[in-house]
């Protein structure tokens, strides 16, 4: 007959506690250490409450190595999101930009002579959308992720992106653009902007040797613009035509209501926008300068078929009043088709969407290349 096994007794329940709750205690200890260790790298990627991120960073050395390295490359700052253009979430590095105070508010610009790398990358199904400075540090970082896109921007001496170096050239005169992140040429190579390809055509189809200026900067909205126009006009070469290229969350962040027609406050928002259209329109006349204005279409109105009364026909209606040329994208991008015009996972453009646009601002105001 089997003997039954001794009664577990109190001292050694007691003693089986304790080993449990010193494991607890010690592993406890250790990961709190290690966060603290880590914190610095780690919050550029998200937060210890993100369990899921927690856990790839634990387990996957590639992600530690990148964390480390957006550290290392600048440890006195962080990354911050940002919704600005689009109301789709990107990192970027403050590091990046610097300090501008535009009409008593303290705005910002790209840093002179800056180089970006732009990229989509992730590893243990963590991804992030980024845009950091170009280094050897980052580019060694990004080749251990999973990268679907990787492009880079250059920046010249007054924080303008950079074109083709043969459109710098034999300038009879030059054309300035401003915008924001679509303007800028978020995710497309510095010879794939609107901006560079117009200059293109425009070389190309009318022997009219114009050079572009592309002021475009990630979140601008009409304030940032009209201050760019009035304050960085010498430095632009005194442009004979400005393209202001604008977008729904010009006049709110909330461009879905814009174009919906759903904003609060909507008459309120659009006049403080209008307002500095205004005074741009006043700049170019005392300066002999066309003045472009371009409604650049949210794809979710493409897509949805929302009508065109509270955006492309508030600003036309604004633009004839004024005297303003008024280019409407909504009609050339929907004759053309949005195949291969966006891109997949991200509303802004391709560079084929680039060369569309390029396309029909130059057919909208080729007349004015005098």
């Amino acid at each position: 007959m089997r003997e039954s096994a001794p009664p577990v007794g109190p001292r050694r329940l007691f003693a089986i506690a304790t080993v449990l709750l010193s494991t607890c205690v010690a592993s406890a200890v250790g990961v709190g250490g290690y966060r603290l260790v880590e914190r610095s790298s780690y919050r550029l990627l998200g937060t210890f409450r993100q369990l899921d991120l927690m856990r790839a960073y634990l387990r996957d050395a590639r992600i530690r190595r990148f964390a480390r390295a957006l550290h290392d490359t600048d440890p006195r700052t962080a990354l911050f999101s940002t919704q600005w253009d689009t109301n789709w979430g990107v990192l970027l590095s403050r590091h990046m930009y610097q300090t501008v105070t535009m009409d008593g508010v303290q705005k910002y610009a790209y840093r002179p002579n800056l180089k970006k790398l732009s990229f989509w990358a992730g590893a243990s199904f963590q991804f992030w959308k980024m845009e950091t400075e170009d280094t050897p540090v980052m580019r060694a970082a990004i080749a251990d992720l999973d990268t679907q896109l990787l492009v880079t921007a250059s920046y010249d001496e007054f924080g303008f992106r950079r074109t083709d170096p043969d459109l710098a050239r034999d300038c009879q005169s030059r054309a300035l653009f401003l915008g924001d992140s679509f303007t800028d040429g978020v995710w497309v190579g510095d010879g794939d902007t609107f901006a560079n390809k117009y200059a293109r055509l425009a070389r190309e189809r009318s022997s009219f040797t114009l050079c572009p200026v592309n002021a475009g900067v990630n979140g601008y909205g009409s304030l940032e613009e009209r201050y760019t126009l009035e304050h960085q006009f010498e430095h632009a070469g005194r442009p004979s035509i400005v393209f202001v290229m604008y977008f729904a969350n010009d006049v709110d962040q909330d461009h879905d209501a814009v174009i919906t027609g759903q904003l609060r406050d909507a008459a309120r928002l659009w006049q403080e926008s209008l307002a500095q259209l205004d005074k741009m329109k006043r700049f170019a006349d005392e300066h002999q300068v066309r003045l472009v204005l371009a409604a650049i279409p949210p794809r979710e109105q493409i897509l949805d078929k929302v009508p065109q009364t509270y955006y492309q026909d508030i600003l036309r209606d604004f633009c004839e009043r004024d005297g303003i040329t008024f280019v409407n994208l909504f009609e050339g991008l929907v004759s053309h088709g949005l195949q291969g015009l966006y891109l997949d996972g991200d509303p802004h453009f391709t560079p084929l969407g680039h060369q569309v646009v390029a396309e029909l601002l130059y057919d909208a105001t080729k007349g004015l290349l005098k």
